[in-house]
């Protein structure tokens, strides 16, 4: 069983939240290995006015550098991506409003139901109004429950 829902409008604050933390994970991940690819790089070239006796501080300043601009690089691609969303998700509602939303389609979800069974047996025969299978008492619930149905009356 499902149901159609149309989505009207979005939360642009919310959209902007989630946006920020995701694209700020990325960012990081990627400048890490923006760093770490470039900084391996950038170490092995010749840099004018670097010592070529101690490659080791040239390596590390080069490095550091790397790790600083891939962190930068992660926070302003993070900002820049949530601001982008928020202003496709005010867009969004604009025409959302406008023409209708987007259409999806959602299943009925299954509710996990824990059987009890009750402590003396209930002697007036209920049925169920949809199979007309017998239904059992849950006393725990004190609802009438079909088996076969997987509901409650």
């Amino acid at each position: 069983m499902s149901e159609r829902y149309e989505i009207k409008s979005v939360g642009v604050a919310s959209v902007f939240k989630v946006a920020l933390l995701i694209g700020i994970i990325l960012g990081l991940i990627l400048g890490v290995i923006y760093a770490v690819v470039f900084g391996t790089t950038v170490r092995m070239l010749p840099i004018p006015g670097m010592p070529t006796r101690y490659p080791g501080i040239r390596g590390g300043v080069v490095a550091a550098m790397m790790v600083v601009m891939g962190l930068l690089m992660g926070l302003i691609g993070g900002v820049v991506s949530a601001i982008i969303l928020a202003i496709e998700a005010a867009i969004y509602n604009f025409i959302a409003g406008r023409v209708g939303g987007v259409e999806v389609e959602l299943a009925k979800a299954v509710a996990a139901v824990r059987y009890v069974e009750a402590e003396k047996p209930v002697t007036a025969a209920v049925t169920c109004p949809t199979c007309g299978r017998p239904a059992r008492y849950i006393k725990e619930y004190q609802r009438w429950w079909c088996d076969y149905c997987r509901k409650y009356l």
